[in-house]
């Protein structure tokens, strides 16, 4: 099916589909899972909800496939196919799996805002009377923040994703959640903002060192050297962060800074 795909042989692509579905017995359940997964990599909408006819999903191998079914359903804005699967897939699942399938869902969905996709995040969970878990809401703040590294944050969008964070406090996830959302600060030019979840950081971590370890993992290490218009709002957070937190980066991390800003230096002289 991939090589088919790859070439866009239509033909050769619905004779596979034809195929599986004619001999839709036990026994051909693992091929037409592996067609199916293959096609919703595509943009062949036809053939996916040709083959999801004859697929009961609850039977997948695994929580990572169904994931995928659902993301390409977002990505071809297939909501009541979605709708109908998420309501069969709720009658014997775990709620925490569902929860993630909409958040997959809603993510996947083209040009949405990010107040949008947890809108609409929000409204399936209501309709299918399921609470969102830890995992669900992080995914959201992932996507929001790679989302708003292209685009001008507004004040909506920046406030949806604290009170995201909010829902993440006293799990695992809160912690590389705010990290997440300092980089997008970075991004956005709101030091005022990344000073303050900083200090939330700091009396979460408590020691400076690990605070700071924590930053230069998660924060000032992910940004590129080709991003260099984000290097001076970085610097001027550092800066921030020893008047108005104390917190100095150690000598480890300060010779990590001079050789970023060198490097960049050499960048823009070669230009």
């Amino acid at each position: 099916m991939m090589m088919w795909l790859k070439v866009n042989d239509g033909e050769k692509i619905q004779g596979l589909c034809d195929y599986i579905v004619e001999n839709d017995g036990e026994e051909t359940f693992d091929l037409r899972e592996s067609y199916l997964l293959a096609l919703c990599e595509s943009e062949r909408k036809e053939n996916i909800l040709e083959v999801l006819e004859i697929m009961d999903i609850k039977k997948l191998s695994s929580v990572n496939s169904v994931a995928k079914i659902f993301q390409a359903l977002g990505r071809l804005s297939l909501e009541p196919v979605a709708e109908k699967l998420f309501f069969d897939y709720k009658t014997n699942h775990e709620e925490d799996s569902i929860t993630n399938f909409i958040a997959s869902y809603a993510i996947s969905i083209p040009d949405l805002r990010v107040e949008d996709v947890i809108k609409k995040f929000k409204d399936f969970h209501e309709k299918l009377e399921v609470l969102p878990s830890c995992s669900s809401y992080n995914k959201l703040i992932l996507h929001g923040c790679a989302f708003l590294k292209e685009r001008t944050c507004s004040d909506e969008e920046f406030d949806q994703l604290l009170l995201l964070l909010e829902k993440l406090n006293a799990t695992t996830y809160w912690n590389d959640a705010c990290c997440r959302i300092i980089l997008c600060c970075i991004w956005d030019k709101r030091l005022s903002s990344a000073i303050d979840l900083c200090k939330l950081l700091k009396d979460k971590l408590q020691t400076d060192e690990l605070i700071m370890k924590v930053l230069f993992d998660k924060v000032f290490s992910l940004i590129e050297e080709s991003e260099s218009k984000y290097l001076q709002t970085a610097m001027e957070l550092i800066s921030e962060m020893k008047d108005k937190l104390g917190l100095l980066p150690s000598q480890k991390y300060y010779d990590s800074l001079l050789a970023w800003c060198k490097a960049n230096d050499n960048s823009h002289n070669a230009d």
